[in-house]
């Protein structure tokens, strides 16, 4: 039961992140750019765990749906950090 609780948590997580995506043009200027991740996805029942990594060899590990999105925020917030810096 406290699987389905948890579960249900995370997924009332996700819509409120998308809830709260403005809607319409994005504000900010745009650009268009290509990142590779790597994902090692182990699924038991309903729990999800796994690794994540980025062409640098970057890795996280993670648990759950959320914590694979706050994983792949990471590594692409990590990719404009290295772009940034060469583009500099």
């Amino acid at each position: 039961m406290t699987e389905l609780v948890e579960r249900e948590t995370e997924v009332a997580a996700l819509a409120a992140l998308l809830d709260a995506v403005p809607a319409g043009p994005h504000p900010v200027g745009m650009t268009s750019r290509a990142v590779t991740i790597t994902l090692e996805l182990r699924q038991a029942g309903d729990e999800l765990n796994g690794r994540a990594s980025d062409e640098d060899g970057v890795e996280r590990s993670f648990s759950g749906w959320l914590g694979l999105l706050v994983t792949l925020d990471s590594l692409l917030d990590a990719a404009d950090g290295r772009d940034g810096a060469t583009a500099a």
